[in-house]
């Protein structure tokens, strides 16, 4: 859908984006002012348009903004449009930009990214790419500019219907999973939202997932990715959770040995597991809040969903959420938790004593 849109922007809007990439040529030598910054933002913005309409004459425009410009911006824009054309300008720039960089890694990290990201790269042209002799498995730099950007920015030739891409990636972390664990359990973050795609890519994705964990001397790292990301319930339906693990919507009203709750959010969709309710004490450790948040012992309702923040923490966890424009289903859980919880609290009738 995102290229069939930006090919019909490219195409109908031609005229204005050849406008616009004159209209924004630089005038003098480079500066990095706001205003400047500005201006080469717009004309690599119609660079990339430009070059989304086969009509039109992006590489002979990017041939020679990537000969003559002085700055990174403007050579980084032309190359990644020369990049991903098939041609003889293609080949020449990617063979001046090594030659003029190879000494420098930081930049060369970008070059193989750039490639391993083109849309003419597919699995095959991506082991062609690995066999660079400035390639390494064992630089975790180099891995993720070529094997993580493949993965996790072309999605069009690593969701190939073939399964080539999934079984390139599988292939490559039970390398690097002997040497550098966690840089290849890192690497297979791309195959986590696996239950987001049809039936076809699930099965594919799901057979080299179990084929990594079935493998013999598997690192500890790439086995917990491995098998969480296997229990991932399909989205269509209703599922069993995992067994120690709240469903997605779920009220504690007790303590859960064992149990772990979850939060999700818009910006992360994955499920985030965040700690153990012990003794109705729930310890909460994420990137973003490193230190504990601990909900009290008289706090026990405890919501998993779509709209879960940080804030995990007493009455506020409930009142939040309702704020956050819950559905009425889950509202009327929490209604239902809190009616609950004050049937609990409400002192017992004394009995009435009968009159003989």
């Amino acid at each position: 859908m995102r290229k069939f849109v930006r090919t019909e922007l490219a195409d109908k809007l031609a005229p204005e984006w050849k406008q616009m990439f004159e209209g924004t040529k630089a005038t003098g030598a480079y500066e990095a002012t706001g205003p400047e910054m500005g201006r080469r933002a717009l004309h690599n913005l119609a660079l990339g348009y430009l070059a989304g309409n086969k009509r039109g004459k992006a590489p002979e425009h990017a041939s020679a903004q990537f000969r003559d410009a002085d700055n990174m911006t403007d050579r980084l824009a032309a190359f990644g449009v020369l990049s991903g054309i098939k041609g003889p300008e293609s080949k020449r720039a990617i063979q001046q930009f090594y030659d003029d960089f190879k000494d420098q890694p930081l930049v060369m990290d970008k070059w193989f990214a750039m490639q391993a990201t083109s849309p003419k790269t597919d699995a095959a042209a991506l082991k062609t790419l690995m066999a660079h002799p400035d390639f390494s498995l064992t630089n975790p730099n180099r891995l993720r500019s070529v094997v993580g950007s493949f993965a996790a920015a072309n999605p069009s030739n690593f969701h190939a219907k073939d399964g080539s891409g999934y079984k390139l990636l599988a292939d490559v972390v039970l390398d690097v999973q002997k040497v550098n664990p966690r840089t290849a359990a890192r690497l297979l973050s791309p195959m986590r939202q696996w239950r987001r795609f049809d039936d076809e890519r699930q099965k594919l994705m799901q057979a080299e997932m179990e084929r990594i964990a079935a493998t013999p001397g598997l690192s500890k790292d790439v086995y917990e990715v491995v098998t969480q990301t296997l229990k991932a319930p399909p989205r269509n339906g209703p599922s069993a959770p995992p067994k120690g693990v709240l469903p997605r919507l779920a009220l504690v009203d007790e303590d859960v040995p064992g149990a772990t709750v979850a939060h999700m959010t818009a910006q992360s969709p994955d499920p985030i597991i965040i700690g153990p309710i012990t003794n109705g004490r729930l310890s909460a450790i994420s990137e973003k809040r490193p230190d504990p948040i601990q909900i009290a012992p008289e706090t026990k309702g405890i919501l998993r969903g779509e709209g879960v923040r940080e804030q995990l923490t007493g009455e506020g966890v409930r009142d939040q959420l309702t704020d956050e424009g819950m559905d009425n289903g889950v509202k009327a859980d929490l209604d239902a938790f809190r009616k609950r919880r004050e049937a609990k609290a409400a002192p017992a009738p004394s009995p009435t004593r009968r009159t003989p």
